[in-house]
């Protein structure tokens, strides 16, 4: 054998034939790199939280693999547009190692009332990025909500470079759309025993919600993970916004999420009428949805004219509102009675001078504005409530009231001139 090697590299074809030989072994290389590739790439992204993700094609560069049209769940819905990821060829094919990851053209569609398990998803995927520097550009994720779709803008970058133990992230989230507008800076970091800390600056904000609009909201947030506890935090403020044409000022809401409960606080003055305070809370958990919204002042008659004067109706106010006093009206949401994907079920009540005036049970539609329900009162007061709200007389039976109508009519927003003319055609 030690013989046979000398001689056959004073072959005249050995240097020739060596060189065919790396050739084919190089070819045969080249053509399992890809499948290797996207092999390695899909336990990637199956490893944070996508695993029915699929590869459409992989190219190969001197120090990068490059995926096209991923995606991410079985039915197409959520895909990215290219997944660059720098490696080096050795250590990548024989342990999977990537060295960073470049992602563009995210899309992500979510429903807004099943956010919770996606966001957990999320975060437990941030909690277990491996150890590689991670670009993220022209994120989008739209959420499909009872007053339309919004769209949420984004890009980020995740560092590991600076610190042994840490990554430091930072993030630009944004929105560009009439429903919500606003923009946000994120930045924290990361420690490898799977701490978080999360904080942001979030400014240039405008709602538009239904009947509720806010302009120039401005606050923070901040998320935290600690030992598989996840804590959020939130707080707003506005200075002016208006609800059915009544202007509020003074707005302040305040969220926080912890041990799988969730709670906003909600806090508004009525602009001109320093008595008059709006509030609305919400507690949320897995065993139940509670929300209450209250309305109150020192006397309603002279709130009822103030709304008149600020919208310029012209509505009847009877007796029986404007001797009323001090008022509180409540509202309350009744989980229990909703069905998926069903109008919104209320009780309301309504007090002056320290006793029961109406009580009833209403539907809110939110893609509508449709109201459907009956109010029961006294009759002094129906006869008030149906010369003020317009209510046709077919509608009253003595105390008793059926409400079936657009809200914006009860509350001040008549329907635009289209949705009339659509409505006589109808007829």
């Amino acid at each position: 054998m030690r013989k046979l090697i000398p001689d056959f590299l004073n072959h005249p074809y050995a240097l020739p034939l060596a060189g065919i030989g790396a050739t084919l072994i190089l070819i045969a290389l080249l053509i399992q790199i890809p499948a290797v590739a996207k092999s390695r790439l899909v336990e990637t992204l199956a490893a944070a939280g996508f695993k029915d993700a699929q590869i459409g094609t992989v190219s190969i560069r001197p120090s990068m693999v490059i995926a096209e049209g991923i995606k991410l769940d079985q039915y197409g819905f959520d895909e990215i547009k290219a997944l660059g990821a720098d490696i080096n060829w050795i250590s990548f094919l024989f342990t999977g190692k990537i060295n960073g990851l470049t992602i563009q053209g995210v899309k992500l569609g979510r429903d807004a009332t099943n956010m919770g398990p996606g966001a957990r998803q999320l975060l437990n995927t941030l909690l277990s990025l491996p150890h590689y520097r991670i670009r993220l550009t022209d994120l989008t994720l739209d959420i499909t909500t009872d007053f339309g779709e919004i769209r949420l803008i984004a890009e980020a970058q995740v560092n590991s470079d600076d610190k042994p133990g840490e990554r430091d992230i930072k993030a630009h989230i944004k929105a560009e759309q009439y429903q919500l507008v606003f923009d946000s800076s994120w930045q924290g970091v990361l420690k490898d025993d799977g701490q978080l800390d999360l904080t942001a600056a979030i400014e240039g904000g405008r709602l538009n919600a239904g009947p509720l609009r806010v302009s120039r909201f401005n606050g923070w947030a901040g998320a935290a993970a600690k030992d598989g506890q996840y804590e959020w935090q939130s707080q707003m403020e506005a200075g002016s916004a208006s609800f059915m044409d009544v202007p509020l000022q003074k707005l302040s809401l305040v969220s926080a999420y912890s041990a799988g409960k969730t709670s906003v606080i909600f806090r508004s003055g009525v602009s001109g009428m320093s008595d008059v305070l709006f509030t609305a809370d919400l507690a949320k958990s897995d065993e139940a949805d509670m929300f209450t919204a209250n309305l109150s002042g020192k006397h309603l008659g002279n709130f009822l004219d103030y709304v008149e004067e600020s919208t310029g109706r012209k509505k009847i106010i009877r007796d029986a509102l404007v001797s009323a006093g001090e008022f509180s009206m409540v509202t309350r949401f009744e989980a229990e009675k909703r069905f998926v994907g069903g109008p919104l079920p209320f009780s309301l009540t309504l007090e002056t001078n320290g006793a029961q005036s109406v009580e009833g049970n209403v539907l809110f539609y939110p893609d509508t504005l449709d109201v459907r329900g009956s109010l029961g009162t006294s009759t002094a007061m129906a006869q008030a409530l149906q010369d003020y709200f317009k209510i046709p007389a077919a509608n009253m039976r003595q105390n008793f009231i059926r409400l079936d109508g657009d809200a914006r009519h009860f509350f001040y927003l008549d329907p635009s001139p289209s949705d009339a003319e659509s409505e006589k055609d109808e007829d």
